[in-house]
């Protein structure tokens, strides 16, 4: 869907759309669709709602909810450069921050197999970017 919107025909409203724009448009509805969902299906969330209104930990979501906007105006970027396809593919770059964080700050093991079956995924990503590149160059 994304892909629709920010790779649209020249001309179109759509393509005219800033995904900034798209984001503040689509953001609050998630929420508010998030939370109310939460609200009928979890058992315990108007406990969560009462004691979310603290200030420290409103302070915390803001700095979260910051943070998730900017990423998912990078990935909107991203998907306006190249295509869905491609970021999925190159999605798994992203996780070598996450795994080494995990390894250093948690003390997590990763066994032989799973570091070569990461390498296989990060050498396929790599060599679908290069083939892309290659595709339009």
């Amino acid at each position: 869907m994304a892909q629709v919107v920010l790779q649209s025909p020249r001309g179109s409203a759509l393509r005219g759309t800033s995904k900034l724009q798209l984001l503040a448009r689509t953001l609050p509805i998630t929420g508010a669709i998030s939370m109310l969902l939460a609200l009928i299906f979890e058992p315990g969330a108007t406990t969560a709602l009462q004691a979310a209104v603290a200030p420290n930990l409103l302070a915390r979501v803001l700095m979260v909810a910051m943070g998730l906007t900017a990423m998912l105006y990078a990935e909107l970027k991203l998907v306006s450069l190249l295509s869905a396809v491609a970021f999925n593919v190159l999605s798994t770059l992203h996780q070598i921050p996450i795994v080494l964080a995990g390894v250093v700050f948690q003390h997590n093991t990763v066994s032989q197999s799973s570091v070569a079956g990461f390498t296989c995924c990060i050498f396929g990503a790599l060599v679908y970017a290069l083939a892309r590149y290659n595709d339009t160059h």
